[in-house]
């Protein structure tokens, strides 16, 4: 599913979503295959920080977007999307050091 070279680990271009041959596997694809580790990472440490944040004081946690969540809901929803973003980020640099491997 790598349309890069064989020395460059990632592909030089990247696709075009609004193209109708793209599809759920390429979706996945894009979101594990080491492009977005950065983003990811830095996505999970401010998700990391947040939920510390929270922790502190569960009580005083609101989530007004997209409905409103307040206390411990809020908390256990932060921490599932922290969870969400480390998993991907995970994910992604363990994928993009396996390529950086083979080459």
């Amino acid at each position: 599913m790598n349309d890069a070279p064989e020395g460059d680990p990632l592909p030089q271009e990247p696709r075009n979503v609004f193209d109708s041959s793209y599809d759920a596997a390429e979706f996945k694809d894009d979101l594990t295959s080491g492009q977005l580790r950065w983003f990811f990472s830095i996505l999970a440490l401010i998700g990391l920080g947040l939920l510390i944040y929270c922790l502190v004081n569960p009580s005083a946690t609101v989530i007004y977007f997209p409905i409103s969540v307040k206390g411990r809901v809020a908390v256990w929803l932060i921490a599932f999307v922290f969870i969400l973003w480390l998993t991907l980020a995970i994910k992604n640099w363990t994928s993009w050091f396996r390529q950086k491997s083979r080459s």
